[in-house]
């Protein structure tokens, strides 16, 4: 259950924030994300945007 509740919250939160900031875009090239890994997930720990 907490994974699907999880998926559902991430994808009301983010399209809540491109909805009120539609300019918001990604600070960086993607490929320069740095990824963090362990045994179970593998995660992006930050995500710089920037608002034009």
């Amino acid at each position: 259950m907490g994974a699907p509740l999880a998926r559902l919250e991430a994808k009301v939160a983010f399209s809540t924030l491109l909805r009120r900031f539609p300019e918001l875009i990604l600070a960086n090239d993607p490929d320069e994300l740095a990824y963090n890994c362990n045994a179970v997930v593998r995660y992006i720990p930050s995500i710089p945007m920037s608002l034009i």
